[in-house]
């Protein structure tokens, strides 16, 4: 039977509950073994939901008016089942859908799985278990509304430190202004400092010690150097590498002592690079 849309909650549910009430009226399971093209006339191709066995002979699995061939191992009445659980659905192709289940003693377990990492997650949480889905969805929009708090002390920081204040050094270019700074921060704040820096229509050359060394450079527009350039050879002097857009562009290496020595150098390559 096609399925053209996903299997949601809702049906597993449905699924579910049909199945196990079908287990519960303990309906006897029949088999008969019937040559291939009396099977298939009397009962259409839908006996092959499952797959085709092979052979001329075929196995017909009846469970109360359903049939279905099939080769497999079958109980002798659907009570013998015990218990049926959905685990998962999977969408295999367009119109076909993968329902895996557990039976019996594996439904059981399963069952006790899902409450074992449900109980978990409660105490974890210091709830009760039925508490536990508000209680993750106010920490998860809680947590994204710290993110996004975050995010904004950071553009507003790296506007404060792109102002001056805290070192580094300018340097005239003749057609724009240089910052030179060391920054030891993450790249994410480095980032930011050199948009707040460029957006201010100077030129930004940034390094951080913060984890191995990492530059940041950024170029206003309308201003002859390559941002991208100028951060490779950058790199290459803490033993790395790097490049990017003629306006933005980031690159680092791992050696931190020679951060500085790099950063130093960094107005003449400036300067030879702009009257290339």
């Amino acid at each position: 039977m096609a399925h053209y849309e996903r299997v949601d909650r809702e049906d597993e549910r449905a699924i579910e509950r049909v199945a196990n009430e079908l287990v519960r009226e303990n309906v006897a399971v029949d088999a008969e073994w019937v040559h291939r093209n009396d099977a298939q006339a009397e009962h259409g191709f839908d006996l092959f939901q499952g797959g085709i066995p092979p052979g001329e002979e075929i196995r017909l699995i009846h469970v109360g008016e359903d049939v279905q061939a099939c080769a497999g191992t079958h109980v002798t009445r659907t009570g013998d089942i015990g218990l049926i659980k959905l685990r998962s659905t999977e969408r295999v192709q367009d119109g076909v859908e993968r329902l895996t289940f557990a039976a019996g003693e594996a439904a059981v377990a399963a069952t006790q799985r899902t409450e074992d990492a449900l109980y978990e997650a409660a105490e974890t949480l210091d709830v009760d278990p039925t508490a536990v889905p508000d209680t993750a969805e106010r920490f998860f929009t809680e947590w994204k509304a710290r993110g996004k708090r975050i995010d904004e002390l950071k553009e507003q920081l790296a506007e404060a430190r792109a102002g001056g204040g805290d070192g580094g050094e300018t340097i005239d270019l003749g057609d724009a202004d240089a910052v030179v700074r060391r920054l030891d921060a993450d790249i994410d704040e480095l980032r930011k400092t050199a948009n707040a820096l460029v957006d201010d229509g100077t030129v930004a050359v940034l390094g951080s010690g913060h984890d191995g060394a990492t530059f940041v450079v950024g170029v206003p527009e309308g201003i002859s150097l390559d941002a991208g350039e100028v951060v490779g050879e950058l790199a290459r002097e803490v033993g790395g590498g790097g490049g990017g857009p003629p306006d933005f562009a980031q690159g680092g290496g791992p050696d931190v002592e020679h951060l500085d020595d790099a950063l130093e150098e960094a107005p003449a390559l400036l300067r030879a690079r702009l009257n290339a």
